[in-house]
């Protein structure tokens, strides 16, 4: 019984390594790089009784698909991925939002006259200022 436990164990483990291979070991430095080339005066996501406001600024728009793009969030090829964000969210941010938020956040945020920077700005002000009622703190 403890073979079979711990078998099935290292296979979830295994799935759930591989499924992270796609994000880089090196994000703060993605982060730090992109800070430097988009420098950012003020605090862009402020705190206001408990809910998340995301201010729009270009530079701060730059800023977070600089990331996303170094963080491989994003590709031209499949655009935005659910699950992707989802562990990039819990992550930086510290919450656990419902895959169907954050696939709602990405389906009403594309237009077509839209860049992928305000796209991107779109789905993360979204699932931001709906973290607080949607999603779970960790």
């Amino acid at each position: 019984m403890f073979k079979i436990l711990s078998i099935a164990l290292l296979s979830v483990t295994a799935i759930f390594v591989q499924d992270l291979q796609w994000y880089p070991t090196n994000s703060n430095e993605i982060e730090a790089k992109c800070r430097e080339q988009y420098p950012l005066a003020d605090e862009m996501i402020a705190n206001e009784n408990g809910h998340l406001k995301v201010k729009h600024n270009p530079t701060f728009r730059s800023y977070l698909f600089c990331t996303a793009m170094g963080k491989n969030l994003y590709s031209p090829e499949v655009g935005f991925i659910a699950e992707r964000l989802a562990y990039e969210i819990q992550n930086t941010y510290k919450y656990n939002c419902p895959l169907n938020l954050i696939q709602d956040c990405i389906d009403n945020s594309y237009e077509d006259s839209y860049s992928e920077d305000i796209i991107y700005f779109n789905i993360m002000k979204c699932i931001l200022e709906n973290a607080f009622e949607e999603c779970e703190s960790v």
